[in-house]
């Protein structure tokens, strides 16, 4: 478990290859119990001073620390079901213009649907198996598993 965790962080930005479902879903639990762990010890006096998107000081600072190898793993385990890894837009797009849509309610609303409408998606995809073999972002990283172990 420690070892699929470690990889995640090995490769920080390789956007190439593939990801099992169990390294994906072990580094987003990481990502989030860590982000909350975060958000708590930025409100430990109970305000929180808002730098950025609504974050504070330390959970900004992780924010930025995850983002990348978080992006990373997504990529890597959408090719592992034989999808490229810009399917992740369908996420990260309506996020940003939620945030740049902060007077217009409706821009607002509409964006916030699309975010959700894009995370169910992802969420969906990230839990479908790989493709068995070799595809065409690479060799099944269930291979070197079965190999090794």
């Amino acid at each position: 478990m420690l070892e699929k965790l470690l990889n995640a962080f090995k490769n920080y930005g390789n956007f190439s290859g593939r990801a099992t479902r169990s390294e994906f879903w072990l580094f987003a639990l990481l990502f989030a119990v860590i982000t909350v762990a975060a958000h708590f010890i930025d409100a430990r006096d109970g305000e929180i001073v808002n730098i950025a998107a609504g974050m504070g000081t330390i959970e900004l600072i992780v924010f930025l620390l995850f983002i990348l190898p978080l992006i990373a793993v997504g990529a890597r385990r959408l090719h592992d079901s034989g999808r490229s890894g810009w399917w992740m837009l369908f996420f990260y797009i309506p996020n940003i213009g939620f945030v740049m849509a902060r007077d217009d309610e409706a821009a607002r609303i509409a964006a916030a649907g699309a975010f959700f409408v894009g995370a169910i998606m992802l969420f969906i995809l990230f839990l479908l198996p790989g493709e068995k073999g070799e595809n065409e972002f690479g060799p099944d990283p269930h291979d070197g598993i079965a190999k090794s172990g």
